[in-house]
């Protein structure tokens, strides 16, 4: 509620002012805020009660659609592309399993923390670090990981330690931290993934995999650290795409341009945003969009919307961004439109969860990026 501040003003000797009229205008006053407040507190309160509602309605979702004894699958409709060359249907990936590991921290739910820690050490676990992939039906890993989504375990981890005041985990992050600075980020290099039959590592670096947060967790502020920081602000496009390159490579010392992948820029933000680099350029153009619903998947260099498509993860990236810059109104407004995606209906297989009612098709990051972002402002 905005409060209305009434000034003192000096008055003239010379004028003379009724007691009465002052009166009248203090009595008028008082009556528009005991009119306005009760509506502009209830509003409030209906948004609390709507974001609870909707938060409470994905939690239940991820629980009984999306998780297993192993993890949790990419689709709940099984059959959609499976075996495919991307990870669909029952398959898992380490990805799903570090978003949620955040939202187990984020609630507090220690005791489920440390199972399904364990259950994605068991499902992932291979030469020091985590397969990015895992096919239950056929029991194999990929032989690679991603670099960002250990990055988000450890953080997670992190995060454990940290909330629940413990130690417990002090010692996996080292182990964990010094596997990854022998592979994918040797030199304090952040490559993509790393290869432990061939040990090798790619020359680039996609950015969105810098997860500034947890590396100055790990790093400290030093030279390599304010170094990956660099690497990240210099690939800025402009003012008018206020996203960032997509890769670097490290042996050209050259970033690639091309299209813009909108939620592999926004990850790229949110990192920037959570160690307290968000350009003003960068926010200003994620509240434009957001408010006027036309945050769409893909963009040129110059800021040229290249489909119509939506979707909800970019949302709730946008309100992650918002709540880690502290920027209120970037939150309220994604918020708003995340919610507006989620399925309503209570007879639908995809009810509290955000997906296509026509295909049954809900993919894991879309629902497990909402629901951590709602954990972040419920929590």
């Amino acid at each position: 509620m905005r409060h209305i501040r009434i000034r003192d003003h000096k008055v003239p000797r010379d004028r003379r002012i009724r007691a009465s009229r002052v009166l009248t205008v203090i009595v008028s006053l008082l009556a528009l805020l005991q009119l306005g407040g009760p509506d502009l507190v209830a509003h409030a309160d209906t948004d609390s009660q709507s974001l609870e509602s909707a938060h409470q309605a994905i939690t239940k979702f991820v629980n009984h659609k999306l998780r297993t004894a192993q993890g949790i699958k990419t689709n709940v409709n099984a059959g959609v592309n499976a075996g495919g060359g991307t990870a669909n249907g029952n398959e898992l990936l380490s990805e799903s399993a570090g978003l949620y590991l955040q939202h187990l921290v984020l609630t507090n739910q220690k005791a489920s923390f440390i199972k399904f820690y364990q259950q994605t050490k068991q499902t992932f676990y291979s030469h020091g670090q985590f397969s990015y992939r895992y096919n239950p039906k056929t029991q194999q890993r990929a032989g690679v990981n991603a670099t960002l989504d250990d990055l988000r375990i450890i953080g997670a981890l992190q995060q454990f330690d940290h909330i629940f005041k413990t130690t417990r985990y002090q010692k996996e992050i080292k182990t964990l931290w010094h596997h990854q600075q022998k592979q994918a980020l040797k030199k304090g290099h952040v490559t993509d993934f790393y290869d432990p039959k061939t040990k090798k590592r790619p020359q680039t670096g996609t950015l969105s995999y810098f997860d500034l947060a947890t590396l100055r967790a790990l790093e400290g502020n030093t030279k390599i650290y304010r170094q990956q920081v660099r690497i990240v602000q210099r690939g800025f496009i402009s003012k008018a795409m206020p996203f960032y390159a997509r890769r670097y490579n490290y042996h050209t010392h050259k970033y690639t341009a091309g299209n813009i992948n909108t939620t592999e820029g926004l990850v790229t933000l949110l990192h920037v945003a959570q160690i307290g680099r968000l350009k003003p350029a960068s926010e200003r153009w994620l509240l434009k969009q957001t408010k006027a619903k036309t945050l769409v998947n893909q963009y040129d260099q110059h800021g040229k919307a290249l489909t119509e498509d939506q979707s909800a993860a970019n949302y709730a990236l946008v309100m992650m961004i918002g709540n880690a810059s502290g920027q209120k109104g970037l939150q309220q407004a994604a918020q708003q439109q995340l919610l507006a995606m989620q399925v309503t209906n209570t007879a639908s297989p995809l009810a509290g969860g955000f997906g296509d009612e026509t295909t049954n098709t809900a993919y894991s990051f879309n629902n497990l990026t909402a629901l951590v972002a709602m954990d972040g402002v419920t929590h």
